[in-house]
């Protein structure tokens, strides 16, 4: 945009506002280029740089400024030694980018070597791309940046362009310049190689700022009652480490807790075998026995729906954790047990294993709600055998059940709270993220507590993030949830369903509502993973730059380069 106000006042001859225009290029350059990159930072572990650059731009706007102004009302030699100091930091930026290109390039060929070793062609050809993909975007970032930069340290400080034909020059060459910087940046130099072939629809802008909120999940928390208020604050404090969460899934993998087999078996599957079992002795959560009855306030909910492989929702948060935007690979990697220890020391060595989630099937006491029953017969997928039944006489509490609150809802069940204890968690923290962990077959959308969770949390204005399996099923599986009907939801026990549903007076514009949530094309989940998915930020470059970091920072590296996939066809 900066670019083209210059050339139209080229065109008009308006260049007395030439200086004006380079320094807001100058800058506009460094903003767009802490915003493309900001995933490249995190892959390579280097958030607090982008922290430092942010903090030198903001001080460079201050200065640009404050130079204008000093020129304005104590002339050009003063504002000179003002603006120096702004093109020093300009100078230190450009420093900084270059160390990153290059560290970014180093990365991926010594992850090469190692990938070389494995002879996986799929491993090879996604390093060279993404080699290829951050050169070209490195070299158009640095041509366009230190073009502008020359052109504005030229005329500031040494006085040139005074005339109309030596800024004409100047312009034209800073144009074509930042035109195929522009190009080169923003992969859009890939389209003139693929005129005619088929591609997704153009994918829009999130702004989560502008969100329109789901009225009809009303929720009066305080009117509960002080019982109903404890148990949901109880509930709430369940947090889980991903330490533990990884501990566990190393632990099903002993034939003595369950026959694991992680392609095969479900949440469901992994609750009904392993966790009531392990918390027998208690008849406690097992967030409640990791945790010895100490209170973990976690700073995540994870929504996911319980016939999703289990695997697949450790993936989810994993993937999450990590700044990945897909959890395919991960998933790949937690299909056994060598895969899992290097998933456990690639968040050792990021420093992640401390974070804290809330996962329902481990916060919520089961010994108080469905240990006593298999009312569906469900079996073990690879045993063949019922799933078993707990003994213990632990009191249970369904929707129902007394004591009840003025709405005539069980205070005592573990399993009617669940938007509750969201909007509690969002009001305590307003940094408190949804992690909504989508199965491969998107049936998520279709349960019941998971749609009142997505739509508590949009209507609070949380973050959600989407996380799912990879682009490819999204583009062939989403149209199956364009007849989303609220009253066709499903959940495990029916009166869940008729729980939900009592909370949403106006069920037609619900659905307007819950349609508008996933698929606005300025507002909704899909339109906020897609553009994380173009910009986030240079996605596959960031993807392959963040394992190729970790497989030299952790022992065994070149699994992940044996494990790594070939891409889906679309």
């Amino acid at each position: 945009m900066i670019t083209w106000l210059g050339g139209l006042c080229l065109l008009r001859a308006e260049f007395q506002w030439r200086e004006t225009l380079w320094w807001v290029e100058f800058l506009g350059l460094q903003y767009l280029a802490l915003e493309r990159f900001e995933a490249i930072w995190s892959a390579l572990g280097a958030t607090s740089c982008l922290r430092c650059l942010a903090g030198m731009w903001c001080l460079e706007v201050v200065l640009v400024v404050c130079g204008f102004i000093v020129k304005q009302t104590a002339g050009r030699l003063p504002a000179i030694w003002v603006l120096g100091v702004a093109y020093l930091l300009g100078g230190w930026v450009l420093i900084y980018f270059m160390m990153m290109f290059c560290g970014t390039v180093f990365t991926l060929q010594r992850a090469m070597r190692t990938a070389r070793k494995e002879a996986n062609t799929a491993a090879m050809e996604a390093l060279l791309a993404s080699r290829r993909d951050a050169f070209l975007q490195g070299i158009g970032f640095l041509a366009s940046y230190a073009t502008t930069q020359t052109l504005s340290y030229a005329n500031s400080f040494l006085g040139l362009f005074e005339e109309y034909h030596s800024y004409f020059a100047a312009q034209c060459v800073n144009i074509v310049v930042n035109v195929v910087g522009v190009l080169l940046l923003s992969n859009a130099y890939k389209l003139l190689a693929c005129c005619g072939s088929a591609r997704p629809p153009a994918l829009p802008w999130f702004r989560c700022s502008t969100c329109p909120r789901i009225p009809d999940l009303r929720h009066d928390i305080a009117g509960k009652g002080s019982q109903w208020i404890a148990k949901t604050v109880d509930l709430a404090t369940r947090g889980i480490f991903l330490a533990d969460l990884i501990a566990f899934y190393k632990q099903i993998f002993d034939p003595a807790i369950m026959s694991f087999k992680p392609s095969v078996h479900t949440t469901n599957d992994v609750v009904r075998l392993a966790i009531i079992p392990l918390t027998s002795s208690t008849c406690s959560s097992y967030a409640e026995l990791l945790n010895r009855r100490h209170k973990v306030v976690p700073s995540k909910m994870v929504t996911h729906n319980w016939s999703n492989l289990f695997r697949d929702l450790v993936a989810s948060v994993v993937a999450h954790a990590l700044g990945e935007h897909s959890f395919d690979f991960v998933a790949e990697l937690l299909s056994d047990m060598e895969g899992t220890k290097v998933v456990e020391e690639a968040l050792l060595v990021r420093g992640l294993l401390e974070k804290t989630y809330w996962i329902c099937a481990f916060a919520v006491n089961q010994h108080a709600g469905i240990c006593g029953e298999n009312p569906k017969r469900d079996i073990d997928p690879v045993t063949q055998v019922p799933h078993p039944t707990c003994p213990c006489s632990t009191p249970k509490f369904f929707n129902k059940d007394p004591p009840l609150n003025k709405n005539g809802e069980s205070i005592h069940c573990e399993m009617n709270k669940f938007d509750d204890m969201m909007a509690l968690l969002a009001e305590h923290n307003s940094w408190f993220e949804e992690v909504v962990a989508v199965d491969a077959n998107l049936d998520l959308f279709g349960r019941a507590w998971c749609v009142a969770e997505l739509a508590e949390a949009y209507r609070r204005g949380m973050d959600q993030k989407l996380m799912l399996k990879s682009k490819t099923i999204l583009l062939r599986r989403q149209c199956t949830l364009e007849g989303l009907q609220v009253e066709n939801m499903q959940a495990s026990r029916p009166e869940d369903v008729q729980h939900i549903l009592a909370k949403i007076p106006d069920k037609q514009a619900f659905n307007q509502d819950l349609k508008k949530l996933i698929f606005d094309r300025q507002e909704g989940l899909l339109a906020a993973w897609k553009k994380a998915d173009v910009l986030q930020q240079m996605e596959e470059l960031s993807h392959v730059l963040r394992w190729a970091d970790l497989s030299r920072e952790i022992e065994d590296g070149g699994l992940i380069w044996r494990r790594w996939p070939a891409p889906a066809p679309f």
